[in-house]
């Protein structure tokens, strides 16, 4: 990775692992911004529903396992 890239990185609280999302979340609650997501939660639902049953319960113990 760039050294610049980096120390960016680093001076900015930005972790790999959280990703961009959790980021620009935290980032907004520090400065007071409200927030929300582009979809809620009866979409995610609805698409869920949609797929063929191994892929839903692959998602459903990803999902599972993530929270614990």
């Amino acid at each position: 990775m760039d050294m610049e890239l980096r120390i960016y990185r680093r001076k900015n609280g930005i972790k790999s692992a959280d990703g961009l999302d959790l980021y620009f979340y935290n980032k907004a609650k520090r400065d007071g911004k409200q927030t929300g997501g582009l979809e809620d939660v009866y979409r995610h639902v609805e698409l869920i529903a949609s797929l063929e049953e191994e892929i839903e319960e692959s998602i459903y113990q990803n999902a599972r396992v993530n929270q614990l």
